[in-house]
């Protein structure tokens, strides 16, 4: 199978929760996004306890949370030694999408 240019530059996503399971499938995605050579993403996805709250509303604990999380993902990822471009995201679910 032949991938093309858009294809190639996809990043390999892995979602983090702070979870020695996130952090051992963050590692294991890590050959994965070098053999591809594509950036390897760590997304941490936070649900919106009311849909129409604005993100300036975060609890900081949430947001702080989230950063630790994939913190700690970026770092154990780092001490690898692989050649891999990290990317951290964070997100908020939408409960009423998710209903739909």
């Amino acid at each position: 199978m032949v991938m093309t240019q858009l294809e190639r530059s996809k990043p390999v996503v892995v979602g983090i929760d702070g979870s020695q399971a996130a952090i051992d499938a963050a590692t294991w995605a890590v050959a994965e996004a070098v053999s591809l050579g594509v950036p390897l993403r760590l997304v941490h996805v936070s649900a919106a306890k009311q849909a129409r709250r604005p993100p300036a509303e975060d609890r900081p604990w949430d947001v702080e949370r989230a950063e630790s999380a994939l913190y700690r993902a970026e770092m154990t990822i780092h001490d690898m030694g692989r050649p891999v471009q990290v990317e951290t995201a964070i997100a908020r679910a939408c409960r009423l999408c998710a209903d739909r």
